[in-house]
């Protein structure tokens, strides 16, 4: 097995007497992309600041690549490390200069600098802009100009704090396939967002930040896994003998998440348009305010457990349904209720 980029033990951050991380076990694996979402405020930049070593923990203990970070080993570490904030902030010089800035202060010459920071700007599709005046760049353009910086280094760790904001739809796609791309280049990745599907698409493990706590369970009816065709129709195994239905053109592997609300519970097996339709016995039954969450483990052969499929009934509803514990029932959703994350198309 090969040795985790990051494990963090224990880590806790206070400011003054409030605490604003306390995540008791984390880990990052050497090649992959890994995200924390969560909303703002939530300890996520701090985190990644912490990661970085530009910002000491309260507590806890960090090991990267295997070796503790300590005083003897700190900037060590710490040039093996890059991480882009949210809001980066620009050298008053030029573009060019300011990607070459991290290779020059590792003691590469001035004419490699420029050359290798040249490439990079061609990478992020800012070639055009190297003479520029970086203070003077649009929020996008610096973020992408930031990107180019980190990426001009070839670091072992990247971190990336909201990697997609501010960028337009183009750029954006543009920054996704290099973020994907960095594992075959020797660069581990872990990124911050708010948003769901930035880390469904990008990631291939998320977790949740929440008041500081780090959460590694996703949301309901969220499954990963390849899609493929069966009979010309998408098609993703969640289980054996257990597949989902799609209506999509991408394929290859995703990560396909369900909205509760439009999952329709039955006692009598589904006759309507519903391509998916999953027969299970009620394994948990959860008042939510005006709702009821009722999950469903919907029969795989040869498996102790089934798969969990969760509905979001009204209280009226369950009421009216007479749910039990243990009791038989269908849960159907169309294909148009199921969001894709991730593929690639054909």
């Amino acid at each position: 097995m090969t040795t985790p980029a990051v494990e963090v033990r224990r880590l806790a951050k206070d400011y003054g007497p409030r605490r604003v991380l306390d995540v008791d076990r984390f880990t990052v694996e050497a090649g992959s992309i890994s995200a924390v979402g969560g909303p703002n405020g939530s300890g996520k930049t701090t985190l990644l600041a912490i990661l970085a070593l530009l910002e000491p923990p309260s507590a806890g203990e960090i090991r990267l690549w295997g070796e503790t970070v300590g005083p003897s080993v700190r900037r060590r570490l710490r040039r093996r490390v890059v991480m882009v904030h949210e809001r980066p902030w620009m050298f008053h010089t030029t573009v060019l200069e300011n990607v070459a800035y991290g290779l020059a202060s590792r003691g590469v010459g001035r004419r490699e600098a420029q050359r290798r920071a040249a490439e990079t700007l061609e990478r992020v599709g800012l070639a055009h802009a190297a003479g520029w005046f970086a203070p003077a760049l649009s929020a996008g353009e610096a973020r992408r100009t930031a990107l180019a910086r980190a990426l001009a280094v070839q670091p072992d760790l990247l971190l990336l704090d909201e990697p997609l904001a501010d960028l337009d739809a183009q750029h954006r796609a543009e920054v996704e396939r290099i973020v994907r791309d960095l594992p075959a280049r020797g660069t581990t990745v872990l990124l911050t967002t708010h948003r769901l599907e930035t880390a469904y698409r990008l990631a291939d493990r998320c977790a949740s930040l929440l008041g500081g706590s780090l959460r590694n369970a996703l949301p309901d009816n969220h499954f990963s896994g390849t899609i493929a065709e069966s009979d010309g129709e998408p098609v993703m195994a969640i289980a054996p003998g257990c597949r989902l239905h799609l209506a999509t053109p991408l394929r290859g592997p995703a990560h396909v998440v369900i909205d509760p609300r439009t999952v329709i519970l039955s006692r009598e097996p589904a006759h309507s348009s519903a391509r998916n339709s999953f027969a299970g016995r009620i394994a948990v039954l959860a008042a939510e305010g005006d709702r009821v969450r009722v999950t469903v483990d919907v029969g795989v052969p040869a498996s102790p457990r089934g798969v969990p499929i969760v509905a979001l009934i009204t209280d009226r509803s369950f009421r009216e349904m007479n749910l039990q514990l243990g009791e038989p029932v269908s849960a159907v959703f169309k294909t148009l209720a199921l969001e894709v994350y991730g593929g690639k198309s054909p």
